[in-house]
């Protein structure tokens, strides 16, 4: 009689008598990932899903850790649930072979590739592959884990310096870090996040972030007033202040810069050795005495009798007994002044500098200056 497996549910025959265990778990034992306990059925309910089985039918595949359907897993658990594929796949007992694309991603990725050989591009490839390189590049430890990556990275540079041809160069568009690969950054994971970050709309934005940070509304409160929901307020707000930490962590690693605006802290890229400011307009018009001075309690009640009560400029005047046209300038200078005084205090926390409580416009240079 065969025997098999020690590890409990495994009924394959053995692969060495010694460690009495089949290939599989063998391999396992000696990667340092063999699990005690015996896995779950596959068809047993797990999450969402089935573990051991893929749910696809045939355009969508389904998510065992949140239940919906998507084209790909692949992205979507890597960026949701923080999961590699491999991860996901020995957590939900699936094959390392099965892919966790659907079936039309995966004819539509297979028609791709089929289309490409012959072309120019392989013609090409063809041309500057060197055999012998790749046979010696496929050694033993290339195969072993947890270092089969960079061994392969290190293999993949040797023989491109070997066979004269230098590793191509690109430059990180966020960090402006030097780096070799086909990658769109430098692989960093802040990099990654801001390069996969969508363009944001900064007028309506800096609009919730002033109602949040200087007149301290809650989420729900600055939702009514802008007539959106208290959850789209919430989420862009936290959205945008993770943003923040990430270019800050940039700006670290950057280092100080040589010239630098004197309100904001940003690079300066002008030429003009005179030039004081990065041209941002907050900027400009803080140094050209745009931002005019302000009597904040004065400015505050106006606030709070238009966008609070409601009240219309020609009300709030005839109430503070003014007329609605000085009514209309102060309100409108001071709602300017704080949305730039918002704008200036984010950048000097990227640029690791303390934040303004107010904007005081210092006098304007001489011409002789």
């Amino acid at each position: 009689m065969t025997a098999v497996c020690k590890v409990p549910g495994c009924h394959k025959p053995i692969f060495t008598k010694k460690s009495g265990l089949c290939g599989t778990h063998y391999k396992q034992q000696r990667n340092g990932r063999l699990e005690d306990s015996a896995p779950p059925p596959v068809g047993s309910l797990d999450g969402y899903g089935l573990y051991g089985i893929l749910d696809d039918d045939g355009q969508t595949v389904l998510c065992h850790e949140c239940g919906f359907r998507y084209p790909a897993l692949g992205n979507h658990v890597f960026a949701v649930h923080e999961m590699t594929a491999r991860d996901y796949k020995v957590a939900h007992g699936l094959p390392k072979t099965r892919s966790l694309n659907s079936t039309a991603v995966s004819k539509k990725q297979s028609k791709r590739a089929k289309e490409r050989v012959g072309s120019a591009g392989w013609k090409a490839f063809e041309a500057r592959r060197d055999p012998v390189m790749a046979s010696h590049s496929r050694d033993e430890e290339a195969f072993k884990l947890p270092a089969a990556r960079d061994f392969a990275i290190a293999a993949f540079t040797q023989n491109l310096t070997s066979a004269g041809r230098a590793a191509k160069k690109h430059t990180c568009p966020i960090c402006e870090a030097s780096y070799t690969g086909s990658g769109a950054t430098c692989g960093d994971e802040v990099c990654r996040r801001l390069a996969r970050e969508k363009p944001l709309d900064l007028d309506a934005l800096i609009e919730r972030v002033y109602l949040i940070e200087v007149e301290g509304c809650s989420y729900s409160e600055a939702g009514r007033r802008l007539g959106i929901s208290h959850a789209a307020v919430r989420n862009s707000y936290l959205r945008y202040k993770r943003r923040l930490e990430n270019q800050r962590v940039i700006a670290r690693r950057k280092g100080p810069h040589q010239r630098s605006c004197v309100v904001c802290g940003d690079p300066l890229y002008n030429n003009n050795p005179q030039a004081t400011s990065c041209g941002d307009p907050a900027c400009r018009r803080s140094l050209l005495l745009k931002n005019t001075q302000i009597n904040v309690e004065e400015a505050r009640a106006r606030v709070q009798l238009i966008d609070v009560e409601g009240m219309t400029f020609m009300a709030a005047a005839r109430k503070l007994n003014m007329s609605h046209q000085a009514l209309r300038r102060s309100y409108r200078a001071y709602k300017k002044q704080q949305r730039d005084l918002v704008l200036i205090n984010h950048r000097r926390f990227i640029n690791d500098l303390p934040a303004l409580d107010s904007i005081h416009p210092s006098p304007p240079p001489l011409r002789g200056d």
